[in-house]
C-alpha cells in the first residue's frame, strides 16, 4: 500500500472510579468541529407523543393533535411528535401545516416521524394511493430532499427518523446525508432503531438524540427493559451520546418499578429531546406532573453520588444553580447525599424531595430549607423504588393547570349491568369501566361528585374507544347532556381521549350517571370536575396552599434574595406591587 489511507478510529474509556468514567466527553471530542455556524434555531426540549399510549403500532390520529399541543403549552413543554400515521391523513401537507401554525400560535413546535427500512408499513397508502413504505421512506437521497424541503415549508421544526435496524456502511452513509440535508432546512434530527450515537451532534448539533436503547417503547409489548438495565444506563449508554428512553415518569402496569424509580428516569437518563411517553390525558393531575414541567432537558453538569451497575443509581445534574438528583435502586437501602459534593458556595438552598409511598404507588412530596454545603439529604428507597430531588435556592412550582380540577376514577364509582374494571396501563390508575351501555341497565354512576356551591361547572370526560360512539350524562336523576362521535384512535380499544361539556351541580354531594340506552357507550377512565382556578392567596411558592414556608419566601424576595414563583398570589393588596404592606398582611393571615 503506497499512498495514504484512513481506518475508523476505536475507543475505550477506563477511569479508576464511576463518575469520571461516567461523565467522559471523549467520544465527542473525537468528532469533527460544528459545520453549522448559525445553532440558534436548535433547541433542546420537551416532547408530548400520542404513539405509545395507543393500541399496537396504530397509526395516529389528526383530531387528537390539537389536544396535545394544548397540553404542551399548558405545561410549557415544547413540542409534540407526530408519529407514523400522520401521512395517511386525507390532505396531509395542510393537516401538518394547520398544527405547526397552531403549534407556533402556542409556543410548540412539531416534529414528523419518518421510517427508513419500515417495510412493515408497505400496506398503509395515503389519499393518493402512495404507499408509506417505499413513498415516505427514506431511503436515498432524491426521497430526503424532497421531504426535508418540503416540511421546511410547512412549518416543521424537525424529524424522528425510525427503522434502520443497521450499521452497515450505507445505514451510516443515510444517517449523515439526513444529519446534512436536515441542517440545510434547519430541522432538528431525532434518530430511532438506530446505532448507537458516536459524537455525531459535535458536528451536527441538530442531532439532538438518538434512542439506540431498550427503552420504554418496548413495554407496550413485553416486561422488559429490566430495571437494571435502566439502572446502568447512565453508566453505559448515556456515556458515548444522549438516549432517548422514552419514559412515562409515572408507574407502568406489569412493571415492578415504584412511582419513584419511574420519576428518576427523567433525571438519571439523559436525552436532548425527552419523550415523555404516557398519554397527555392521564398526565393530567398526575402527581409527576410538576416534575415533568420543571426538569430540564439541556444540563451544564453532571456528577455520579452514588452508584454501583446494575444495583444502584445516583445522578446529580446541573442546569443554571439548580440541582437535580435522581435515585434509583434494586434493593431497599437508604442514601446520603452529601451537599459539599456539588455544591460549594455559601448559598442557602431548598430541596423538594419526590419519593415514594408506603407502598411504592404514587408519589409523596416533602421539602427541606435552609441547606447549606454542609448539610446531608437522607432519603430511604424501597424496593425497586427510586426518588428525584431538585436543589435550589429558590421555590418551586408545585401547582398545574389542572390543580383546580377534582378527578374521580370510574373503577370507584357504583356499575351495573355489565360494567365492569379492566385493566389498561395506559390509564389514569392503570384501569378504566368497559361495557357500559349496550341497550341494557349498564352504567356508571359516581355518587359523590362534590361542589362548592351551586352553579354550571366544566365536566371532563376521560375515554377509551376505536370507534365513534355515544354517552349519555345524567346528573342527580336528570337528563343534563348527549355526547356523540366519541373516539380516540380507529380499532383501537386502549387509547385515551377526553371531551368536555357542562353540568349544573347543586351545593354539596351530587350523583352523575354515565351510559347509554341506545348503544354501547365508550368505556370510561375517569371523571374531573374543573372548579374556580383562582390560586391560594399568599400561595408564593405555588405548592397548593398557604403557610410559614411562603411567608419566609416572601422576606427573601423583599431583601432581593429570592425570587417568587406565584408573584400574583404574594399581591394580597391588589395593588399590582410586591411591598412590606402584602408583607405584613401575609403576617396577619399567618396569625388568623
Amino acid at each position: 500500500m503506497n499512498g495514504p489511507f484512513a481506518t475508523p478510529w476505536r475507543a475505550a474509556i477506563i477511569a479508576d472510579n464511576l463518575n469520571d468514567m461516567t461523565c467522559s466527553d471523549m467520544i465527542l471530542d473525537l468528532n469533527p468541529p460544528s459545520v453549522i455556524k448559525d445553532t440558534s434555531w436548535i433547541k433542546p426540549g420537551k416532547v408530548a407523543w400520542s404513539w405509545w399510549s395507543s393500541g399496537g403500532d396504530s397509526p395516529i390520529e389528526y383530531h387528537m393533535q390539537k389536544d396535545y399541543i394544548d397540553f404542551a403549552s399548558e405545561n410549557g413543554w415544547d413540542y409534540v411528535c407526530l408519529d407514523f400515521g400522520w401521512a395517511l391523513w386525507d390532505n396531509s401537507s395542510e393537516k401538518v401545516k394547520e398544527l405547526c401554525e397552531y403549534g407556533a400560535s402556542k409556543g410548540i413546535g412539531i416534529y414528523l416521524w419518518y421510517g427508513v427500512n419500515n417495510i412493515c408499513h408497505y400496506d398503509y397508502t395515503d389519499s393518493f394511493g402512495n404507499h408509506a413504505y417505499p413513498y415516505y421512506s427514506l431511503l436515498d437521497e432524491t426521497t430526503i430532499r424532497r421531504e426535508f424541503e418540503r416540511i421546511k415549508g410547512l412549518g416543521v421544526k424537525g424529524v424522528k427518523v425510525d427503522y434502520y435496524e443497521s450499521d452497515t456502511q450505507d445505514t451510516m452513509k443515510q444517517m449523515y446525508l439526513c444529519m446534512d440535508i436536515a441542517a440545510e432546512n434547519k430541522l432538528m434530527v431525532l434518530f430511532h432503531g438506530c446505532t448507537m450515537p458516536h459524537g455525531e451532534s459535535r458536528t451536527y448539533p441538530n442531532v439532538v438524540s438518538y434512542e439506540a436503547v431498550y427503552g420504554t417503547e418496548y413495554y407496550k409489548w413485553r416486561d422488559t427493559p429490566s430495571l437494571t438495565n435502566r439502572i446502568n444506563y447512565p453508566f453505559n449508554r448515556n456515556v458515548v451520546g444522549s438516549a432517548d428512553f422514552t419514559p412515562t415518569g409515572t408507574p407502568i402496569d406489569g412493571i415492578n418499578a415504584t412511582a419513584g424509580f419511574a420519576l428518576s428516569d427523567v433525571v438519571t437518563i439523559e436525552s436532548g429531546v425527552q419523550h415523555f411517553a404516557q398519554s397527555a390525558y392521564t398526565y393530567e393531575g398526575s402527581s409527576a406532573l410538576p416534575v415533568l414541567n420543571d426538569v430540564p432537558v439541556a444540563w451544564d453538569d453532571m456528577k455520579v453520588l452514588d452508584g454501583y451497575p446494575m444495583q444502584l443509581s445516583v445522578i446529580g445534574r446541573k442546569s443554571g444553580d439548580d440541582w437535580y438528583i435522581g435515585a434509583a435502586t434494586i434493593q431497599p437501602r437508604t442514601i446520603n447525599i452529601k451537599l459539599s459534593d456539588i455544591i460549594t458556595d455559601d448559598t442557602v438552598y431548598n430541596a423538594y424531595i419526590f419519593g415514594d409511598n408506603s407502598d411504592g404507588s404514587a408519589i409523596e412530596v416533602k421539602t427541606l430549607s435552609d441547606l447549606t454545603k454542609d448539610s446531608i439529604i437522607t432519603q430511604n428507597l424501597l424496593p425497586n423504588g427510586g426518588c428525584m430531588i431538585k436543589l435550589t435556592r429558590d421555590g418551586m412550582k408545585l401547582t398545574t393547570h389542572y390543580s383546580n380540577y377534582k378527578f374521580y376514577e370510574a373503577e370507584n364509582a357504583q356499575l351495573s349491568g355489565f360494567a365492569s374494571v379492566t385493566s389498561d396501563k395506559y390509564c389514569s390508575g392503570n384501569t378504566y369501566v368497559g361495557y357500559v351501555g349496550g341497550g341494557r341497565d349498564s352504567y356508571i354512576t359516581f355518587t359523590n361528585v362534590t361542589a362548592e356551591k351551586s352553579g354550571e361547572y366544566p365536566l371532563r370526560i376521560y375515554y377509551i374507544s376505536g370507534e365513534p360512539r355515544s354517552l349519555k350524562i345524567d346528573v342527580n336523576g336528570k337528563y343534563a347532556a348527549a355526547l356523540d362521535g366519541l373516539y380516540a384512535n380507529k380499532n383501537d380499544w386502549v387509547g385515551i381521549a377526553a371531551v368536555n361539556t357542562n353540568v349544573y351541580l347543586n351545593e354539596g354531594t351530587n350523583t352523575i350517571r354515565l351510559y347509554n340506552d341506545e348503544g354501547y357507550a365508550p368505556s370510561i377512565d375517569r371523571i374531573a370536575i374543573v372548579n374556580s382556578a383562582d390560586g391560594v392567596i399568599g400561595d408564593v411558592n405555588a405548592d397548593g396552599k398557604f403557610s410559614v414556608t411562603d411567608l419566609v419566601m416572601m422576606q427573601k424576595y423583599l431583601l432581593n434574595n429570592g425570587e417568587l414563583t406565584d408573584w400574583k398570589a404574594g399581591d394580597l393588596c391588589s395593588d399590582e406591587i410586591i411591598d412590606v404592606f402584602d408583607l405584613v398582611m401575609m403576617r396577619q393571615l399567618i396569625l388568623k
